[in-house]
């Protein structure tokens, strides 16, 4: 056997031996899904989540699987009607999402590289929504949004944020001891999250037992007192809730506003050791403004603490509101002791941005919506039609 005819002999074992690693996990039409897509699929939706980084339960996976489906049902359902997304639709699509994130171009290709998934996943989700959407328009499925619709919808947000706001994680147990157990747990450094997930009986372990928006009165008028007290960042004790006995970790809490309007600050935050040397530096005569702050901090920081995002002062607890109110930009303020170390944080900039949105973002929002379920009911009609095998 000639020299060549080795060389074919090796990369089809190659390729055999790929495609048995990448498994087949559905076909659709003929058309297969592998195991490869399931997977970066699910880290797609998982960063697009918010969980970076995380690994994939196998209940993300078949929501993945799930998601690759309807996408292969929409692209076919696209060609059998002549609709052709092109290249540069799918770009513009991906500059607009950027630009809606606050992301430089080319943001996204960075994100998708750090956490391995090709861009191809990505660019093939939005072909599919783009070219469903020519489909949909194709079929006169439009939607007519009323203006009292918009004064509605107006109506409900103000109402909605006269209340203040919790953000907390629960994990739910059938009964006290069990609930005592995974306290313990958590006492010896188990994730909440973890514990979340594979634990709670509620509905929210499916997203880490993860609550927003929630009011006082989540478990009704006999916990709401525990839950007014909590600081951000407090574990409590087993609650008894109506579903069995509750830890609760709060996140944070939004206070109540009455205005269409709000101040928000572009804050940085670290948290490093009592003892670091930096703790000499961040004094209030400290200079260079936030990107020194940050170099600062960089090398000592706990790991996972420095942050820089915007925030309203209706989020920050009341005890460091009234400080960071008075505090000057770029200047240094702390140290706020906790668990973790000490805590600092910078007023880099500010703002003043709408919590009720304006007519148009209404629109917009209310036409998406209706979109939404539209969308839903076509797909479920070509879904029926399809061939769908499971492996």
């Amino acid at each position: 056997m000639q020299k060549w005819q080795y060389m074919v002999a090796a990369v089809l074992t190659m390729i055999v031996s790929t495609a048995r690693a990448e498994s087949i996990a559905a076909v659709v039409d003929d058309v297969p899904i592998s195991s490869f897509d399931v997977a970066a699929r699910a880290r797609l939706m998982m960063l697009q989540e918010g969980r970076e980084g995380e690994k994939a339960s196998a209940e993300q996976k078949k929501a993945a699987l799930e998601a690759l489906i309807e996408d292969q049902i929409k692209r076919q359902a696209a060609e059998q009607q002549g609709i052709h997304v092109s290249e540069d639709e799918v770009a513009r699509a991906v500059r607009h999402l950027e630009q809606q994130n606050r992301m430089a171009e080319g943001g996204f290709k960075a994100v998708l590289a750090r956490n391995n998934i090709p861009e191809s996943v990505f660019e093939n989700q939005i072909r599919a929504d783009l070219g469903w959407l020519q489909v949909m328009q194709r079929q006169g499925k439009g939607v007519t949004v009323r203006p009292e619709d918009i004064v509605a919808r107006q109506a409900m947000i103000r109402k909605e944020l006269a209340q203040e706001s919790l953000h907390f994680a629960e994990i739910v147990l059938p009964d006290e001891e069990t609930a005592l157990d995974v306290a313990a747990e958590l006492a010896n450094g188990a994730a909440f999250r973890t514990l979340a997930e594979t634990k709670s009986i509620a509905d929210t372990r499916s997203h880490g037992g993860e609550v927003r928006d929630a009011t006082r009165f989540y478990y009704g008028a006999e916990v709401a007192p525990i839950l007014a007290q909590m600081a951000p960042g407090q574990l409590s004790r087993p609650i008894k809730v109506p579903q069995g006995y509750a830890l609760v970790l709060m996140i944070g809490r939004r206070d109540a506003i009455t205005t269409d309007t709000v101040t928000v600050w572009d804050l940085m935050q670290a948290v490093v050791a009592p003892d670091s040397p930096v703790v000499q530096v961040l004094t209030p005569n400290f200079s260079g403004g936030c990107e020194a702050f940050a170099m600062a901090v960089s090398k000592t920081a706990v790991p996972g603490t420095m942050q820089r995002g915007q925030v309203s002062p209706t989020q920050v607890p009341s005890e460091l509101k009234a400080v960071l109110t008075e505090a000057a930009f770029e200047k240094p303020v702390g140290p706020v002791m906790t668990p973790a170390g000490a805590l600092y944080l910078m007023k880099c900039g500010e703002s003043v941005e709408r919590v009720v949105p304006d007519e148009a973002e209404l629109r917009e929002q209310i036409e998406m919506e209706q979109m939404g379920r539209l969308s839903q009911q076509l797909l479920a009609e070509v879904r029926r039609d399809a061939v769908i095998e499971y492996k």
